[in-house]
């Protein structure tokens, strides 16, 4: 579990890496959907300096009993924690001012390189903005 410092952390990120950030839940099906595809990108990019991180905007209480057990049947490898920064008015414009809250949300950066999409993402998308962001 992260607080508001853990989120500043993975958006300021460190130079030598890029951050690859999906924000989702267990309870959003377009999420769900997506996951696949954010993990395939996660074996791809394996040992390049790319750290991926789902951020999990279940409630904190459903850690124990559903976001745990949700990403340990799935077999997720991706780093994941659950968010617990109860006050979005302030955390969702310093992930984006562009974005509305809406999940399925990425953000990929890299020092001042910034690709960021909200909503369900093909593959396709979601490389072509890591892919961006890299070079």
């Amino acid at each position: 579990m992260i607080g508001m410092d853990g989120l500043t952390e993975l958006l300021q990120g460190h130079s030598d890496t890029t951050y690859f950030i999906n924000f989702w839940a267990t309870w959003c099906a377009p999420c769900v959907k997506e996951l696949p595809d954010i993990e395939e990108l996660h074996r791809e990019y394996a040992g390049q300096p790319v750290r991926f991180v789902l951020v999990s905007l279940d409630f904190p209480e459903l850690l124990n009993d559903r976001v745990i057990p949700f990403v340990n049947n799935r077999g997720i490898e991706i780093e994941t924690v659950l968010l617990n920064a109860p006050n979005e008015n302030i955390w969702i414009p310093m992930v984006d001012s562009t974005w509305s809250g809406a999940i399925p949300a990425t953000l990929i950066h890299h020092e001042d390189k910034r690709f960021f999409v909200e909503g369900k993402a093909s593959k396709m998308k979601l490389n072509n903005g890591l892919k961006s962001v890299l070079n």
